[in-house]
């Protein structure tokens, strides 16, 4: 986002079917639910990519990601910092 640009009321998260939508807290921050975080992560570890789009600016547009390195970079974060997987 630039100064003077309509700001983002929300950021949608396309993963495969899953869609997640993520509020503003702060500014330009977003959140996701209660709870979403996990469904995010294991969606991630799925599917091959991601879209994201900011609602509530004149002209949306999306952003599309490759996750193809994403489960082994979640495999080593795991392992290193020793934590629980999502499955």
């Amino acid at each position: 986002m630039h100064p003077g640009d309509p700001q983002a009321t929300a950021a949608i998260v396309q993963v495969g079917s899953e869609r997640f939508v993520l509020g503003v807290t702060e500014g330009e921050r977003f959140s996701s639910a209660v709870g979403a975080g996990g469904r995010i992560v294991a969606a991630m570890l799925k599917n091959a990519g991601l879209t994201l789009q900011f609602e509530g600016v004149s002209a949306p547009k999306s952003y599309s990601y490759d996750l193809a390195e994403f489960p082994a970079a979640y495999a080593a974060l795991v392992q290193h910092c020793r934590a629980p997987a999502i499955p």
